[in-house]
């Protein structure tokens, strides 16, 4: 064969191999940018979010099933304000005698209250802290862990530290960048077996043993915003980065939400996941619920997903999930607690349904009401309780979870 003929050839099967590749990507190009301008043309008319971003399509709000319970939350409580000032940190925990309790505070000192409300003692701290989990037997001295900020540097710089039950530091880690996100103790099968850290930027996630050496790293993701466990799924933790992954004990991805390829159907029913938690799944296995916006049409979203990304069901809140946990009583559903953008408490089962709905106190501004932490669990050896701190201080709900029916 003639070097033309073969050239001929050449070109030949470089133009089948441009159609054969182009013009697909082509069509979905066009055909995202249809579905863009139609969505767009319907949100014309919707008023715009809060910082000018692109408007929310308007629609009611939705639960697989609405099912509200009487007398499921109580009438809020007004805390005191400490001397720190507002509470920077919320968390539900154990104190050093066994006793659930809320623990709140701010500037190196944090006080625990009881069912009565009662102060029953305090922990002062080498630093101001804004998260603390607890393990669930001490290791050596280490209590608690927590993010705090880093004392030798000006501005907000931060650290993981171990604390002992006085407040004193065990140890510390330091990222290579200025911050960390969010924290959780990782389980094996019978005890605590260290910390995964969502740090984000190039570190991306790590995991630590209970002494603060590091054990495992994932770099590069770089959106971080939670990471949660739970003791009944030794070697399972949730990353929630606008995606979800979840990891083994090692730091393996077993499962990543992140698209891989260009795809209508994940385009469509693709979410921007800001909040979340993880729970057995009716088999054993993990499963999450999150909150976030779904982006085709772009409205708020509260879903249920198993370890593979299945859909168990799907909520349609009337504003985005600001902050979210799991209560767990016993006898009874598990319960996610939630907060949104605009001002509601609401209080979900695990099955989607819609236990309790109440408007937060306070001015919204541009349809916002301004949060600053959510806290939820036991409180004392018989009583639960919901705790949000918001601009002028923080509320306490009791939570009534023997009025749901035995699960």
């Amino acid at each position: 064969m003639d070097s033309e003929h073969k050239g001929w050839m050449n070109r030949s099967k470089a133009r089948i191999a441009l159609g054969i590749t182009v013009i697909p990507a082509i069509a979905l190009a066009v055909w995202a940018l249809t579905l863009e301008r139609a969505t767009r043309r319907i949100a014309s008319s919707a008023p715009p979010i809060a910082g000018g971003l692109e408007p929310v399509i308007p629609m009611p709000a939705s639960f697989p099933r609405t099912e509200l319970v009487e007398g499921l939350l109580d009438e809020p409580v007004t805390l005191p304000k400490l001397p720190g000032g507002s509470d920077k940190l919320l968390a539900s925990r154990t104190w050093t005698d066994g006793t659930p309790i809320l623990l709140r505070g701010a500037k190196r000192r944090y006080e625990a209250l009881g069912s009565d409300l009662a102060t029953l003692g305090a922990i002062e701290t080498d630093d101001d802290l804004s998260q603390i989990v607890e393990l669930p037997t001490p290791h050596g001295r280490t209590q608690w862990i927590a993010i705090a900020d880093r004392p030798d540097s000006p501005g907000r710089d931060d650290s993981v530290i171990g604390i002992d039950a006085s407040g004193s530091t065990t140890w510390r880690w330091n990222p290579s960048g200025r911050y960390v996100h969010s924290i959780a103790i990782t389980f094996d099968s019978d005890r605590a077996s260290g910390v995964i850290v969502g740090v984000g930027g190039e570190q991306g996630v790590v995991g630590l043993d209970l002494d603060g050496a590091l054990r495992w790293d994932a770099p590069k993701h770089h959106v971080a915003y939670e990471v949660r466990t739970h003791p009944s799924l030794p070697d399972r933790s949730l990353f929630v980065g606008w995606d979800r992954l979840l990891f083994d004990g090692g730091g393996r991805t077993l499962y990543s939400s992140a698209p891989r390829r260009f795809d209508a159907d994940r385009i469509r029913l693709a979410s921007y996941l800001t909040v979340g938690v993880i729970l057995p799944g009716e088999r054993g296995d993990a499963s999450m619920i999150l909150g976030g916006n779904r982006l085709k049409p772009h409205n708020p979203l509260l879903v249920r997903v198993d370890s593979a990304g299945r859909e168990a069901w799907a909520a349609r809140p009337e504003t985005k999930i600001e902050a979210i946990e799991l209560v767990e009583p016993p006898n009874r559903p598990r319960l996610v607690v939630a907060t949104t953008d605009g001002g509601e408490l609401l209080v979900v089962d695990e099955r989607g349904g819609l236990r309790a709905r109440v408007d937060l106190p306070g001015e919204r501004h541009d349809g916002r009401l301004y949060q600053y932490g959510l806290a939820a669990g036991r409180l004392g050896e018989a009583g639960w309780f919901v705790a949000v701190t918001l601009l002028d201080g923080t509320r306490l709900y009791r939570l009534h979870p023997d009025r749901l029916p035995p699960k």
